[in-house]
């Protein structure tokens, strides 16, 4: 769900009346000047336009302010498979595909490469802990069967070339005990991400970790608690 902003009309400022009232009888107070038009982003530029827009903070590069659009395949399908119009995602100026991979072995990960070569299109990765995978289980070998799921998830991007995998990757979505996350679950969600960190070298892939609402898991939902958790891996 996106939330939409509730738009109401500005009333006049101070300033605006001001000059209103200033204005001699029967005359028109000066016209204010005009706003500079917005620049237009001119797409046969590609991206360095948008750099212009909006230059890198201090002390980042200058790739961080390069935006892609992609489209989640999920729209179509839970799976990667013909149904996806992949002809179409291209001709809409589409830059790549988020691919939902709940368990690689479903994954025809030759089939998806070739189509990527085919129509040019950049792919990430989406994933979960699908049932029985949970990196905060009290049970030391759910958490060790975890590691294990992920990592070939790791390597199935690898695979195909995907460059990132975004998710809750800290525990099963619906996944709510009824009570606050204990300090052992923070402990074993950031050791579990840690031993990924070879795996993702190796691939040359990120993981992108993803809070959720509080009706979807109880682990992680700021962007605060995220940054910390993130540090802290």
């Amino acid at each position: 769900l996106v939330a939409r902003p509730i738009i109401r009309p500005k009333p006049a400022t101070k300033s605006i009346m001001a000059d209103k009232e200033s204005a001699p009888a029967g005359q028109r107070a000066a016209p204010r000047t005009p706003r500079p038009e917005p620049r237009a982003w001119n797409p046969a530029a590609g991206t360095t336009a948008l750099q212009n827009h909006h230059p890198a903070p201090p002390g980042f590069p200058a790739a961080v302010t390069t935006m892609k659009i992609g489209v989640n395949t999920m729209i179509w399908s839970g799976a990667f498979d013909s149904s996806i119009p992949l002809e179409a995602i291209r001709e809409a100026g589409i830059d790549g595909i988020e691919v939902p991979v709940f368990d690689a072995a479903d994954l025809d990960t030759a089939a998806l490469r070739r189509a990527l070569a085919d129509y040019g299109l950049g792919c990430t990765f989406c994933s979960v802990n699908p049932p029985g995978k949970n990196p905060i289980s009290e049970d030391a070998s759910i958490r060790a069967g975890t590691l294990e799921h992920w990592k070939r998830i790791i390597a199935a991007a690898a695979e195909v070339g995907a460059e990132l995998i975004a998710g809750p990757t800290y525990a099963p979505v619906g996944y709510l005990p009824g009570r606050r996350r204990n300090p052992d679950e923070w402990i074993w969600a950031v050791e579990f991400h840690q031993q990924l960190d070879a795996d993702l070298a190796a691939a040359d892939v990120v993981i992108a970790v993803e809070p959720l609402n509080r009706f979807e898991t109880y682990f992680l939902n700021t962007a605060q608690d995220t940054a910390r958790f993130i540090d802290e891996i």
